[in-house]
């Protein structure tokens, strides 16, 4: 059995429970198996183990992001244009800092591959759990329509070799089409946009502009 002891801590059990000042925890095998007044059961149970004195610090239980966007890294908020090899690089930096600073639980809200989640899960790569969505599925000329004016293709440029990202779907059976895509590419969740119209230059007379000029900033 591995344990671990948090000897002297501060717990905020994030309850609405008062803090609980001066506590032993005591983890075993993953899981907190004691929480006590310091110096009881906790420390003298880890004697074989792993021992940090937390004298001073606090332990709160760990954070969940419900919105993030872990591969979304360029400037603009989109993937960027890096090459596919350093998004990737990228990518894995950026999921093992979110465990750094606290959280074990990220719900991606699009842009991430959901092979990421399954690395996690398997311990190839440091992370929290991650809930992928993979593409967002957007209408022509929606939130996540990101082609310029001038491009003819039904996808918006992203990185080559890029899997999740936007998808321009119109209408009850392409949405269904790719929902079902992302389901068995590994989403955990669907993220879409409807809407919220981003067309590149809306005019008086372009069935875009009501919903530009409603939703655009000023």
């Amino acid at each position: 059995m591995n344990s671990l002891a948090i000897v002297g801590v501060d717990v905020v059990d994030c309850t609405g429970a008062p803090t609980r000042e001066r506590q032993d925890v005591l983890v075993e095998d993953g899981r907190i198996t004691s929480i006590a007044p310091s110096g009881t059961a906790a420390a003298a149970s880890s004697d074989s183990g792993v021992v940090i004195d937390g004298a001073g610090l606090t332990l709160v239980p760990g954070l969940m992001d419900a919105h993030a966007h872990v591969a979304l890294l360029g400037s603009d908020g989109t993937h960027g244009d890096l090459p596919w090899a350093e998004h990737v690089l990228q990518v894995v930096d950026v999921i093992g800092r979110a465990l750094d600073e606290g959280f074990t639980t990220l719900r991606d809200a699009c842009g991430t591959e959901p092979i990421f989640a399954t690395l996690v899960a398997s311990g190839r790569i440091r992370g929290p759990r991650i809930l992928p969505s993979g593409s967002v599925l957007s209408q022509t000329g929606g939130h996540g329509d990101l082609r310029p004016a001038h491009h003819g293709g039904s996808r918006p440029p992203t990185i080559p070799g890029l899997v999740a990202r936007p998808e321009v779907v119109d209408g009850v059976d392409a949405v269904t089409r790719m929902t079902r895509e992302q389901l068995r590419r590994g989403a955990t969740q669907i993220k879409m946009f409807a809407g919220v119209v981003r067309c590149p230059r809306p005019t008086p007379w372009s069935p875009c502009s009501s919903l530009w000029t409603r939703f655009a900033p000023p």
